[in-house]
């Protein structure tokens, strides 16, 4: 199936998906500061990581601004670029080696700008934690997985990110967009171990622009003080999103694709 043709299918899957979760649970007249539903009630589905830009396809533009943070290795970024090729990508990743790795891997690439800095709640320097074990799990927030239910039977030696602090700047989203002249972003897509909600609290000027949002979602606090998911979803169903799907283990982490309220409701009026 080719990227359009999956596109649109998934259209009507995230409809279908929409059209149960806001009907069953919530009046559509108090659909902004909702509380969180029980976990089991949340619109699970089968997803998958690397898809998740496929099911915010259908409501962004073909040429979408997009805010990256946790850019890794820039996979994904290479990803957003083959989906949408007219697009402008911001990303943010504080991890020296992997900043070099997405510097090289999209250097030929035109419309992507990255940042050698973390996102978080403030601006000016901070330490940055970079696990010698699970690179992809650094995060600016102190390792506490030890502390954590051990529901995947990890020996001893793995129940920590075995983290080795560096200095970092870092800023906020409001900060950098005001700075760097940004008037607005579609799409944020967020994967900041823990630091999720630090990042959104900090954008409030940004954010009535924003119109999908993907992010990490964590059940267990396996780094200090990191964002929950109840507290995530709180956050943005009052600035105006509601939760379209969530994947991952909910006993642990997981990813949720938040879209603007008005949005889904034009794509009710789409299947009619």
């Amino acid at each position: 199936m080719n990227l359009l043709a999956h596109c649109k299918n998934q259209k009507y899957k995230q409809a279908t998906i929409l059209i149960f979760f806001v009907f069953a649970y919530f009046p559509i007249h108090s659909l902004l500061a909702i509380p969180c539903p029980p976990i089991d009630q949340l619109p699970w589905i089968d997803g998958v990581d690397d898809e998740a830009m496929y099911y915010a396809a259908p409501f962004l533009p073909q040429n979408p601004v997009i805010l990256e943070a946790g850019v890794c290795g820039g996979e994904d970024t290479i990803r957003f670029k083959k989906l949408w090729s007219s697009s402008t990508i911001h990303g943010f990743e504080a991890h020296p080696e992997h900043f070099k790795r997405a510097v090289e891997i999209c250097k030929d690439l035109t419309g992507i700008f990255l940042y050698e800095e973390a996102l978080f709640n403030y601006v000016g320097i901070t330490t940055f934690y970079c696990s010698t074990i699970a690179s992809g799990a650094s995060s600016i927030l102190v390792d506490n997985k030890e502390n954590t239910e051990n529901i995947f039977n990890d020996p001893p030696e793995q129940r920590s990110y075995l983290d080795m602090p560096i200095t970092v700047r870092c800023t906020t989203i409001d900060h950098w967009a005001k700075k760097e002249e940004i008037p607005k972003i579609d799409y944020i897509w967020l994967d900041a171990e823990g630091a999720e909600l630090y990042i959104l609290q900090n954008a409030k000027s940004i954010l009535p622009s924003v119109k999908v949002i993907s992010t990490e979602v964590n059940f267990q606090e396996f780094r200090k003080s990191m964002t929950f998911f109840k507290d995530l979803y709180e956050f943005l169903t009052d600035q105006g999103f509601i939760l379209h799907s969530i994947w991952g283990n909910p006993r642990w982490q997981g990813v949720g694709l938040f879209v603007k309220k008005e949005l889904l409701l034009e794509s009710f009026d789409v299947i009619r």
